[in-house]
């Protein structure tokens, strides 16, 4: 939807900002915690983990492949797009919270 929220950064998604929490409408709420922010997905609320990096405030989500490939494979699309909130980037990373194994990490280029 492109819609903007204060600071006038397009967003993706609709966006609301309640206390450390921002919600993407309709399928996306974002958790801002000290050292990663969660990104859950409705309606499984499969977990993203977005990780911090230095920025402006700007969200980018990538449309995943399908079918969702394993783990393994996900290096080839492991970035599925970053989040950033004041100063701070973060990076979504598909977590165990999807697939079986390890967080996947990557960094912010």
């Amino acid at each position: 939807a492109g819609v903007k929220r204060k600071g006038g950064a397009s967003l993706g998604c609709a966006c609301a900002m309640t206390d450390a929490r921002l919600i993407f409408h309709p399928f996306f709420s974002v958790e801002i915690h000290d050292d990663r922010v969660v990104v859950r997905r409705a309606p499984d609320q499969a977990s993203l983990h977005l990780l911090t990096h230095d920025g402006t405030v700007r969200m980018e989500l990538l449309p995943p492949p399908q079918p969702s490939p394993p783990l393994s494979a996900l290096s080839a699309w492991a970035c599925l797009g970053t989040l950033t909130f004041g100063a701070v980037r973060y990076l979504v990373v598909v977590t165990e919270c999807l697939y079986t194994g390890d967080i996947v990490k990557r960094p912010v280029f």
